[in-house]
């Protein structure tokens, strides 16, 4: 891992006070450092960097107000360095330093935006503003390996629309787009904080429920859904479901999916619970 992408994770996962303490750290230790050096060594890239990670750390206007404030502290050093000299050359120095810690970190702003927009195409559903696959996929197998200490439960859902495909054809398939943005705002709205939705493709959608009466959680969102109209046509879906314990992610979407199909096969809007019998995973052994 090199420097900066340890840098980078540090300022995004570190409390907001411990990284105030390390630029501050950092800060008093370049000033220090250029106070006792004179003005004959150059200290402006060390300058840059308490400035970079507090404007990592907090964006908004902090690269702005902390340009401001690193290029006054270094007038200050200047000042304080240079005693009797003219007093324009540090304030024109000032000024100068000013404009490049702007430049460095709004450069470092753009990049942050630009790695938020990657980490959101790689992550989120541009249709529905849902997360993906992979995304429920990490979710998935975090919670997993918890529950697999914990003994609990988690209920993997799979929901497809129905007629989607008339819909498609009949009206076009911006109706269509309309009736998956329509039933992803459902599937969002219907669900408690601590569970996932995702759109995995199409008009199939996979939810992670996490507490307890899941089956409240999907009558809500079947009820919803058929609420909708799109085009002139009533939406309706259907909706599998296993509720798992122990029990490996392909294992557990697989009943979930095979349950899905069960409620097509019944005649569709309708929700089925699958009877899970796959092999379970062993739990980690206990630490004595």
């Amino acid at each position: 891992m090199s420097f900066t992408t340890a840098a980078r994770i540090y300022a995004e996962q570190a409390s907001r006070r411990r990284v105030v303490l390390v630029a501050l750290g950092l800060l008093f230790a370049v000033v220090g450092a250029d106070i006792f050096t004179g003005s004959q060594v150059s200290f402006s890239f060390f300058y840059v960097l308490p400035l970079a990670l507090m404007t990592w750390r907090f964006g908004g206007r902090t690269w702005v107000f902390g340009s401001v404030i690193a290029a006054t502290i270094w007038f200050s050093v200047d000042a304080f360095t240079r005693p009797g000299g003219a007093l324009i050359i540090p304030m024109w120095n000032a000024v100068i330093r000013a404009a490049f810690f702007l430049s460095i970190t709004g450069l470092l702003m753009n990049l942050q935006a630009a790695l938020r927009r990657e980490t959101d195409l790689a992550n989120f559903d541009a249709l529905t503003g849902l997360p993906n696959r992979r995304a429920l996929r990490v979710a998935a197998e975090r919670e997993l390996a918890r529950t697999q200490r914990s003994g609990e439960a988690i209920t993997f859902v799979m929901i497809d629309l129905d007629g989607l495909k008339k819909i498609n054809d009949t009206a076009g398939h911006a109706a269509g787009d309309e009736a998956i943005r329509a039933a992803g705002h459902v599937v969002f709205t219907s669900i408690r904080r601590s569970d996932i939705a995702a759109r995995i493709g199409g008009d199939e959608f996979a939810l992670m429920l996490l507490g307890p009466e899941p089956r409240v959680v999907l009558e809500r969102i079947l009820e919803r859904i058929a609420e909708h109209s799109v085009a002139g046509h009533h939406l309706n879906c259907s909706i599998g479901a296993a509720t798992v314990v122990n029990l490996s992610l392909e294992a557990a979407l697989d009943a979930a999916d095979e349950a899905l199909y069960e409620a097509k096969r019944a005649g569709k809007g309708q929700i089925v619970f699958a009877e899970v019998d796959a092999p379970q995973v062993e739990a980690p052994p206990a630490i004595v």
